[in-house]
């Protein structure tokens, strides 16, 4: 099992007695509320207990909320002392925390933003997806924006180095005129490919139009494997591309522009970047040739759950922090993954 520290170690080792400490309370204490931590083959802080925990000079972790008796007791061994509710209405008036986490399936995600919001928390830090459906979610974002409250939505590859450097590299024209975009990724639209839309739209920008259609044969957890093809409001085009099943882990992005091409290998923190150059073999036409390759911080060496909370910390001390991935953003991506499930119909419009 992973050893990190408890809460009672971890306030002891920040020290700081003149820096406001924030009170976070959990909601859902199952993998990513708290135990994938527990699964040695992590290397990184993969949950949101974990990372108030790597940040205790800034947050007290002040109650959780679950009903999963061996989800509780888990949590009791990383977290001794901290009460744990059944209901979220009894954490929030008890406890009063400055930041709420929502860890629950994405069913529950609504219910629960709404009743903190309706109990006063401004600061709310969701799992993905936002919602099941477009319907939820918009609904949710409407009552985010009435409230004034500030959404942080764990769509974490937007906090990852290694493409956050591949959109800056895509910013500042490294390719030109943005044509295509490509992203594998395993199967599940919701569990997988939630993530691979949320690169096409990160990278690619706001789309236009969808058209897909279902692989059946893989098929896995009662959840569709799906392709798509995307059109953005730039003109280039999007593709999703389902790799296999979800054992056979692949996450990769290639992109493709009028001045060359970046390819992304998630296994290896690589970016690869070519240019081209006129070709010596075809008159009138240009190859590609490789001109770098870059390794930036992934999975293994940087976790993006402990920079989301420190965006979170730096907000709640009156920082303006950028938004990466907001409500508005976490809507877009629901109404992504709603067009692109609507497999057999139409080309979808968004």
């Amino acid at each position: 099992m992973a050893i990190f520290p408890t809460q009672s170690e971890a306030n002891f080792i920040s020290g700081n007695p003149h820096l406001r400490r924030h009170r976070a309370a959990v909601i859902g204490l199952g993998q990513v509320g708290s135990r994938f931590d527990s699964e040695p083959e992590r290397k990184q802080i993969w949950t949101h207990v974990g990372a108030y925990l790597t940040l205790a000079e800034h947050f007290d972790i002040s109650g959780a909320c679950d009903i999963d008796a061996a989800n509780i007791e888990a949590f009791h061994r990383r977290c001794p002392g901290v009460p744990v509710f059944e209901s979220i209405d009894e954490l929030i008036l008890k406890q009063a925390p400055d930041v709420v986490s929502i860890a629950t399936p994405p069913a529950h995600h609504a219910t629960a933003v709404k009743t903190a919001i309706a109990l006063g928390v401004k600061t709310i830090w969701c799992e993905k997806p936002l919602t099941g459906d477009i319907a939820s979610a918009r609904i949710l974002a409407g009552s985010v924006k009435q409230a004034g409250a500030r959404l942080f939505v764990s769509y974490v590859r937007r906090w990852l180095p290694l493409w956050v450097r591949v959109l800056e590299l895509l910013s500042n024209g490294a390719i030109g005129k943005v044509r295509s975009i490509r992203v594998s990724i395993p199967n599940r639209i919701l569990t997988m490919g939630s993530h691979a839309l949320d690169l096409l739209s990160m990278l690619g920008g706001e789309v236009g139009q969808v058209a897909s259609v279902e692989f059946k044969e893989l098929r896995e957890d009662d959840e569709a494997a799906i392709a798509a093809i995307l059109t953005f409001e730039s003109g280039a085009v999007g593709i999703l591309q389902p790799t296999g099943f979800q054992r056979q882990l692949i996450v990769e992005a290639d992109i493709f522009g009028d001045d060359g091409r970046i390819r992304v290998r998630e296994d290896c923190n690589k970016i690869e970047i070519e240019s081209f150059s006129t070709s010596s073999s075809y008159k009138n036409y240009r190859q590609l040739s490789s001109l770098r390759s870059e390794e930036h911080a992934g999975f293994d060496d940087d976790s993006p759950f402990v920079r989301i909370a420190t965006d979170i910390a730096e907000h709640l001390n009156g920082k303006d922090v950028p938004t990466r991935c907001g409500i508005v953003e976490a809507l877009h991506i629901q109404a992504l993954i709603e067009s692109v499930s609507a497999v057999g119909e139409k080309t979808q419009s968004i």
